[in-house]
């Protein structure tokens, strides 16, 4: 669907996580910072998917 268009997909991520649980309670869920989860999904020039989804 995406064909490798990673900026389209964290953009669709950020969305959706935004419509649905909200950063904060991912953050509290995951054991994350709701700060450090925001920019995995919203810099699309940092290639951070690998930390980020660890």
């Amino acid at each position: 669907m995406l064909a490798g268009d990673v900026d389209t997909g964290k953009a669709i991520l950020r969305d959706y996580i935004k419509a649905t649980v909200g950063f904060e309670q991912l953050g509290a869920e995951t054991g994350s910072s709701p700060k450090s989860l925001i920019p995995c999904s919203a810099r699309p020039a940092t290639r951070r998917h690998a930390t980020c989804s660890a």
